[in-house]
């Protein structure tokens, strides 16, 4: 890990549920891998929920010394499936997209832009509603997901509703909704706008709202 780590606790929530998801997610009763999860798909529910991605290697140097950390792990993103009502996304589909997505992840982006240069990730051909990075770039990006990350979920009916207050409690780094005071935040934004408008090309949009996707 390039960075020492050390456990922080989780700001305490106003809303019994917010804090009810708080603690399944900083401290998990287990940590799955991207390949125990493709082995059996089926150990993700297909319902509402809250989940929270710990890396052990980091994608690129920053500070994450008051970051949730667990085994040797940090706690670096939490996300939402559904997004908004009457979505038919959930936990299974959702995690999903984040292992082997082709552009409909926005943790996928975000280490995309982060790790362009260490995995050496070029242009590929651009698809209607996706960023794209090749087939070569979205095997190298799954792989080290695999290697390096693991999620850990937990359900809630409505997860939009407590999205804001889990994600302000949290340190976290990969966070970009309701996450703009992260000391972090200005470099993502900057790495995914400079990998957008890299002379190589090696992202393409085609200019979505980033909010568009749940």
């Amino acid at each position: 890990m390039r960075n020492e780590i050390s456990i922080s606790i989780a700001a305490p929530a106003a809303d019994p549920e917010s804090q009810r998801i708080l603690d399944a997610i900083v401290n998990p009763a287990r940590l799955s891998s991207p390949v125990e999860l493709d082995a059996n798909t089926e150990v993700v529910p297909a319902e509402s929920g809250i989940y929270g991605w710990y890396f052990s290697t980091l994608p690129c140097d920053m500070e994450v010394s008051t970051c949730k950390q667990v085994n040797a792990s940090v706690l670096l993103y939490v996300g939402i499936a559904p997004g908004r009502p009457n979505s038919k996304s959930n936990l299974r589909k959702r995690l999903r997209q984040h292992r082997r997505d082709r552009g409909g992840s926005t943790l996928r982006r975000s280490l995309a832009a982060l790790l362009a240069t260490e995995l050496r990730l070029t242009s590929g051909v651009p698809g209607a509603g996706h960023l794209k990075i090749g087939d070569e770039g979205e095997r190298a990006l799954s792989n080290w997901i695999a290697a390096n990350a693991r999620v850990t979920w937990v359900t809630t009916p409505e997860p939009w509703r407590i999205e804001r207050e889990v994600i302000e409690a949290l340190d976290l780094p990969l966070n970009l909704m309701h996450n703009s005071r992260h000391p972090f935040w200005p470099t993502l934004t900057s790495a995914r706008a400079g990998a957008r408008k890299s002379v190589r090309g090696f992202l393409v949009e085609d200019g979505r709202a980033e909010r568009n996707l749940d």
